[in-house]
């Protein structure tokens, strides 16, 4: 199913889709009712969460997919004697898969050294929050990058599409962490969104031990002790 378009393209969507977040789906619904009833822009109005998973999960593909087809560009084992196309299709469905599904449409013990580590990166990173991947997360790991330039600059804060990212948020992020024994932690996916609206209450519902709990957050602004 290497060069079978048709399959590429529906396994790609679902494994993107179903890695991208439930916050991310139900933010991208709000932004589009609400444009039924009047102008708006669409990524500006997604919430900063939104903005991250979205923004990192398309670099990572096609940065990842890139990485591969440079590698494996003459890789007679994998790709070798595609075409430029084709070769372009087989490394976007090896990018997009290695984070989050786990399909293969070349064998994978015949890649190069080069590539087998970028699939390793990329399967460490894995999807977004709250979603069907693993990995640490596309939002851990750009906030980890931009907060390492953030350092570099010699910067308090970290800043993504405008909005400031403070320690105090993040010391939010612990605490809420440590309100959840080991049970719960393993069950739930913790994702306490700071990055998102800070004054928006995100509730949060999983199963832990066949019994359905739920953990509440209220973020404000001015005030984000628990």
């Amino acid at each position: 199913y290497a060069l079978n378009p048709i399959i590429n393209i529906v396994t790609c969507s679902l494994i993107i889709l179903g890695g991208i977040g439930y916050i991310v789906w139900w933010d991208v619904l709000r932004v589009l009712k609400k444009a039924r009833t009047k102008k708006v822009r669409f990524f500006r109005d997604l919430t900063l969460h939104s903005k991250i998973a979205i923004t990192a999960t398309l670099i990572l593909i096609f940065v990842g997919a890139a990485f591969i087809f440079a590698f494996e560009y003459n890789n007679p084992q994998t790709m070798g004697d595609y075409t430029l196309l084709q070769k372009i299709e087989v490394s976007l469905f090896q990018s997009v898969t290695t984070r989050t599904a786990g399909f293969a449409t070349v064998p994978q013990e015949n890649l190069t050294n080069a590539s087998a580590i970028v699939c390793l990166l990329l399967m460490f990173i894995g999807g977004s929050p709250v979603g069907t991947a693993g990995g640490i997360k596309t939002v851990t790991f750009a906030v980890i990058i931009v907060a390492a330039i953030a350092s570099i600059r010699n910067k308090e804060d970290t800043e993504v599409f405008g909005r400031r990212l403070t320690k105090q948020a993040a010391e939010l992020h612990e605490k809420a962490n440590n309100l959840l024994n080991k049970d719960q932690q393993a069950a739930v996916e913790k994702y306490v969104d700071a990055l998102c609206d800070i004054e928006a209450l995100f509730v949060k519902k999983a199963f832990c031990k066949g019994c359905e709990f739920s953990v509440s957050f209220l973020l404000e602004t001015r005030n984000l002790e628990i």
